[in-house]
């Protein structure tokens, strides 16, 4: 028997579950609403078709083939990024087949098992026991992870390490080329270019493997033993090896702050504090595994320095139990930049605060936080929270629990100046900008002179996948399943009764050859979106964007203060479908399209009140109505299915 059962389209999941378990709901919806558009819409869609033919001409380095095959063909392309992030969902304990599926977004192949020898557990007895076997993972990586950079030479390995600073300083959606900003953007494309072109990501994904070896269940059991073993407290095992110290420290309240670099530290347990690198990647020590085996932890890194890798490295951190803070300064937090960062919390109410690039972020890499049970709560200030830069895929993925994830609220936006001009943080019309909580960023290089296309660097991917719990999502503008110059967005929430809170473009909406899917399975839901435009299934600039709510649950929509639910403008296609539940409605204008736009707006089934929505004509039950431009609302009649 399934470990899910489906009424309808309400969905009973486990805390883990299985890929081929978890529901697909685009290819329920494709037939609904292409049943409408050939309805009133045949031609609209012809156009707007014909329209989103225009990205495969635009000149932008690194276009994954997702987006590049999605974007003309929105209904293949959603159906495929909703399929990877259940596939992802289903990989959330096998995280190296994870990895690789994030590496196939970009061409990259897949990871190989060839790991160490491992010793009878049994034989491991005394922390000099383990050291061998750790030093001999470590040997075996670090010749998988050298193959993998064979192909730079040492000042090109560096340029992959030293860059990300300055790059993460300044990157963001527009630049313009100056003679000011064409140092940095040539620097960027190369850095971008090492990654691309010389990293072999099989042999470090394959290294990684290796690495991951040492989150075994099994062996970790054998590690736990050390408890018992007659040696005092405090650094059981401090061991110098060419790939930097293994350290083993014991169950007590450990202060962890090396000065030298770290390949392997484990600690048994207890109220832990972490201030030095952990778990990331260094110069002198590219493979870097920490393991806390239990206790209520403070990870208080520097920047680029908590399960993060660059420099064709990899950063690798596992908490297994506690109620954990982790202070994210830049680039921490399961991120990759130039490299692989893979953070994992199995257990425990957790709190999460970053600033930027943190919380399953890349550029250029690949990004993952991965906690599997707990309250936990996210915050960052943006560019965080599951968001993929160029040849980038970063992932959060959060198993069970209930949730409060934020991201924005701390980078004052551009739309002030022409929006704005005179408010001041605090008023109600100032608005801040995001960048994440799944969003896949590109850089467009602006105006588009033969001299810039060059320069310009296409979107990765940003995912948000919750499995379960009550949770509540707030974020600035572009965020939750944002797409962004050929970029990709999804947040898959499966079950609970969620509360949504973004702004301008925010829920399934982007801009300028965008890509997103957001979806809520299950539960009673309330949207409530800052605005001051465009939330919930909103396409600009031939973008495709489609914002779902699947069971028999009522929900509450309430875009007063901004527009939505369904709206494609410049060659874009926007979609938003609620599937049942007596559903209520304040606010905005659905469905509607311009400039060779196409919008639909359904309502499949349920009694539902429209009362506060203004405009002609009167939307109600068993409204059906065009805009004459491309835009559609449908509400079925009498719950039709």
């Amino acid at each position: 028997m399934s470990p899910f059962r489906s009424v309808g389209l309400v969905v009973l999941l486990p805390a883990l579950a299985v890929a081929a378990d978890l529901p697909r709901l685009v290819p329920v919806v494709e037939p609904l609403v292409q049943a409408e558009v050939a309805r009133d819409l045949a031609e609209a869609e012809k156009a707007t078709l014909q329209a989103l033919q225009r990205p495969a001409q635009i000149a932008a380095h690194f276009k994954m083939p997702l987006v590049a095959e999605g974007l003309p063909r929105p209904w293949q392309g959603l159906a495929k990024l909703e399929d990877l992030g259940g596939k992802l969902a289903g990989d959330l304990d096998r995280v190296p087949a994870l990895l690789d599926r994030l590496a196939a977004l970009h061409g990259w192949p897949a990871g190989e098992d060839n790991p160490a020898n491992r010793p009878d557990l049994a034989t491991l007895k005394m922390p000099a026991d383990h050291a061998a076997y750790l030093v001999a993972v470590l040997d075996r990586a670090r010749e998988q992870r050298d193959a993998a950079v064979a192909r730079l030479t040492k000042a090109e390995v560096e340029t992959l390490f030293d860059h990300v600073p300055d790059l993460l300083s300044r990157f963001g959606p527009q630049e313009s080329l100056t003679p000011d900003t064409k140092a940095g953007l040539t620097a960027d494309l190369g850095f971008c270019r090492l990654v691309a072109e010389k990293v072999d990501w099989g042999k470090l994904l394959t290294a990684y493997r290796t690495l991951h070896a040492l989150t075994d269940p099994a062996y970790l059991d054998a590690v736990r033993k050390l408890k018992d073993s007659p040696v005092p407290d405090g650094l059981l095992l401090k061991k110098e090896t060419p790939h930097g110290l293994v350290v083993i420290a014991g169950p007590g309240k450990d202060r962890h702050a090396f000065a030298e670099p770290v390949a392997v530290l484990i600690d048994l347990g207890g109220n832990d504090t972490y201030t030095s690198a952990t778990g990331a990647s260094g110069k002198s020590n590219p493979l870097f595994v920490a393991i806390d085996l239990g206790g209520n932890d403070t990870y208080d890194a520097p920047g680029l320095g908590l399960a993060t890798g660059r420099g064709g490295g990899i950063g690798l951190l596992l908490d297994t139990e506690g109620d954990d803070i982790y202070k994210l300064p830049l680039g921490c937090g399961g991120c990759g930049f130039g490299g692989v960062g893979v953070l994992i919390d199995r257990a425990g109410d957790d709190t999460y605060t970053g600033s930027t690039y943190t919380q399953g972020a890349a550029l250029g890499g690949l990004g993952l936080l991965d906690d599997r049970d707990g309250k936990d709560r996210y915050t960052s200030h943006g560019f965080a929270l599951g968001f993929g830069g160029p040849l980038g895929a970063g992932v959060v993925l959060d198993a069970a629990g209930d949730d409060r994830y934020q991201c924005g609220n701390a980078i004052p936006s551009g739309y002030n100046a022409s929006d704005a001009p005179n408010a001041k943080p605090g008023d109600a019309n100032f608005q801040w900008d995001a960048f994440g909580l799944g969003m896949g960023l590109g850089r467009r290089v602006w105006p588009p002179t033969d001299e810039a296309k060059p320069f310009a660097l296409a979107g990765g991917l940003g995912a948000v996948i919750d499995l379960a719990g009550d949770d509540a999502y707030d974020s600035s503008n572009f965020s939750a399943a944002c797409g962004y110059y050929f970029g990709a967005g999804l947040l898959l929430d499966y079950r609970g009764n969620d509360t949504y809170a973004a702004a301008r473009y925010g829920h399934a909406c982007g801009a300028h050859y965008g890509f997103g899917l957001a979806i809520d399975y299950a539960g009673r839901d309330r949207y409530k979106p800052a605005g001051p435009t465009y939330n919930l299934g909103c396409a600009w600039d031939h973008s495709v964007f489609l914002a779902l709510d699947g069971g028999d649950d009522a929900d509450d929509y309430d875009l007063a203060a901004t527009s939505g639910l369904g709206r494609g403008d410049i060659g874009g296609w926007g979609g938003f479908v609620e599937m049942g539940g007596d559903d209520t409605y304040r606010g905005g204008r659905p469905g509607g399209a311009s400039d060779r736009g196409l919008a639909v707006f359904l309502d499949r089934a349920g009694k539902d009140d429209y009362a506060k929505i203004g405009g002609e004509p009167k939307l109600g039950d068993g409204v059906r109505a065009a805009d004459g431009k491309g835009g559609l609302f449908v509400d079925r009649p009498g719950g039709g299915k």
